[in-house]
């Protein structure tokens, strides 16, 4: 019988989101507080210099460890949307199916579908294999197109922070052509959402940056504000700790707004 396997892919991306933050905290944490006498490998026999005349000194591989380090950090936060986005297209396939949906006891939908094994071969096997090596934008536009999925809205940022990957990945982060949305475009434009506690009384609205005091009569808030950035053709892509941050959060909030367009989807078809 075949066995069809549903992620939650909040709790995936969460733990994902966790092991790249732990890496990266311990990465930049050596490079801070490491002493280092020689750029050797411990425990080999032989030590390799492919290329003595191009060796860095310990301070400057100091300096690009920690580049290094979120570079790569940020790659596995994007890693982690392959399987969550899959699960999201095989959610949607099952729920634009013909069937009666019910209500569990516990509040959530059940529904009872009736799928043909040529469906099940084609749509949710053979389909997927595709669907695993399609570009971001090309899933999340069949996701839109094909099942009426509302797109979460910080879709476009974490299209951004993807072609920043791909950057990092396949050109050393130095911004190329092939970086570019367009012909016309002269920069990348990274953009992502920002954490923010806000402060709002008799004087306005102010950001506060912990541990900022708070005034008597003002009404604290939580939210996300827009934070972006641009890279030039020939600049190299580098990111804070902080942004580093800011950018798993995006991720974060990502798979929180994806379930909930899943829901609403779900919800959509219960009233049909």
């Amino acid at each position: 019988m075949p066995k069809l396997e549903l992620i939650d892919p909040t709790g995936f991306i969460q733990g994902e989101l966790q092991k790249s933050i732990d890496l990266v905290s311990f990465g930049l944490q050596a490079a801070e507080n490491l002493k280092v006498d020689s750029l050797t490998i411990p425990g080999v026999r032989f030590h390799l210099t492919p290329a003595q005349d191009r060796s860095m000194e310990v301070e400057e591989t100091r300096a690009v460890f920690r580049a290094w380090v979120l570079g790569n950090g940020l790659r596995d936060c994007v890693d982690a949307f392959g399987p969550s986005l899959e699960w999201a297209r095989k959610i949607c396939f099952l729920w634009t199916r013909e069937g009666e949906v019910s209500v569990n006891e516990n509040g959530t939908l059940h529904l009872s579908a009736f799928i043909t094994g040529k469906e099940w071969n084609e749509q949710l096997l053979r389909e997927g294999a595709e669907f695993e090596f399609w570009p971001l934008r090309k899933k999340l536009g069949f996701l839109k197109e094909s099942y009426g999925l509302n797109l979460p809205a910080t879709s476009e940022s974490i299209l951004s922070i993807s072609y920043a990957r791909n950057c990092l990945t396949h050109r050393r982060g130095i911004v190329g052509t092939e970086d570019l949305r367009d012909n016309s475009a002269k920069k990348l434009v990274v953009h992502w959402k920002e954490m923010q506690l806000t402060a709002h009384g008799d004087e306005g609205l102010r950001v506060l940056e912990p541990p900022a005091e708070v005034r008597g009569g003002e009404l604290v808030s939580f939210g996300y504000a827009d934070v972006s950035r641009e890279f030039e053709l020939g600049d190299r892509i580098e990111f804070t700790p902080q942004e580093y941050v800011q950018l798993a959060s995006t991720f974060l909030l990502f798979a929180f707004q994806i379930q909930e367009s899943i829901r609403a989807l779900q919800q959509a078809r219960r009233q049909v």
